[in-house]
């Protein structure tokens, strides 16, 4: 995650470093943790980033844009795993092949 944050943070055009990048973590972190009640993050996940720039200074617009980059990172890994998932439970209940011969 702090890795991650980095970059995106110096893709974003901020002048912010590691210590900046590592704030940004942890704040988000805390707010999680205190909000952990809602299904999937809707919503949620992409607010405590706002609020993470907004509280170290940082352009509330630049903490939405990377919300967004860290859900879509979560959805290019969820879908095809949901997709082999599903591929692999309609395997196992299917009935045994007969064998020819």
């Amino acid at each position: 995650g702090l890795l991650e944050t980095y970059l995106v943070l110096q893709l974003l055009s901020t002048k912010a470093g590691l210590g900046t990048a590592a704030a940004v973590e942890a704040i988000a972190m805390a707010l999680n943790s205190m909000i952990f009640f809602v299904p999937g993050r809707i919503g949620s996940a992409e607010a405590v980033r706002i609020v993470a720039f907004s509280a170290l200074g940082l352009p509330v617009a630049q903490g939405a844009v990377y919300g967004l980059i860290r859900r879509g990172r979560e959805l290019a890994w969820t879908v095809p795993g949901l997709l082999i998932l599903l591929k692999m439970r309609a395997g196992i209940g299917s009935a045994p092949r007969e064998v020819p011969g």
